[in-house]
């Protein structure tokens, strides 16, 4: 696993992708099917990835681990509906995992299904207060007309993880709905001041400066 992952570091996954095979014989543990997981996509070998989450789940059928690090690595391709599937399996076999159904009330808004927002305050039910949740919640509120619960709970998110940039750009974007432009403004000065220069916060917060009106 060590030299899987010395191999890995430096780039070299033809080197990495065998020592994490090794390590998975000796070893089939989560922790070594996600570093082979990893070093097959790095190496283009998106068919082997796949067989190799395939076959764990497959031995693993309760395995939570394994579909929430697929979930997130479809979400990042886009593939909202696949990850949607995987969250609802995650859900399944925990009810009570706040995070796969907060990530679950996220792209369950993207692909517009009528649960979203009940997915999201059985989330907030679990971790009362959270930020994250709190911010999906609002966003979802929003989304679906119920503009002051939105806002109310967009403000608490960025109340309670005030260093979150993500946080305050979506309360800016809520305020620009509503056409609150000082209350936007002042949400982006913040984003500004946290962010680097260049960075993608920053060129969010530059654009939707140039929105208000």
């Amino acid at each position: 696993l060590i030299e899987g992952d010395i191999h890995f570091s430096a780039g070299s996954m033809t080197e990495a992708i065998p020592a994490f095979e090794a390590a998975f014989e000796r070893a089939r543990v989560l922790e070594v099917a996600l570093r082979l997981h990893r070093a097959q996509l790095r190496a283009g070998r998106a068919a082997e990835a796949e067989r190799t989450g395939e076959d764990w789940l497959r031995e693993n059928a309760d395995d939570v681990g394994m579909r929430m690090y697929l979930a997130e690595f479809a979400l990042a391709q886009g593939r909202n509906e696949a990850a949607e599937a995987l969250y609802r399996e995650v859900i399944d076999i925990q009810a009570d995992n706040a995070l796969a159904l907060n990530n679950l009330a996220w792209v369950a808004g993207q692909l517009n299904r009528p649960d979203a927002v009940d997915l999201a305050e059985r989330a907030l039910a679990l971790a009362p207060g959270n930020p994250a949740i709190l911010d999906t919640l609002g966003m979802l509120l929003l989304e679906r007309g119920e503009q002051e619960r939105g806002l109310a709970n967009l403000k608490q998110a960025v109340d309670g993880a005030p260093q979150l940039p993500a946080l305050r750009l979506n309360l800016a974007r809520a305020y620009l709905k509503l056409e609150r432009g000082p209350d936007a403004r002042s949400q982006l000065e913040e984003v500004l001041k946290l962010v680097p220069e260049g960075s993608p916060a920053h060129q969010e917060a530059r654009t939707l400066m140039g929105q208000i009106r």
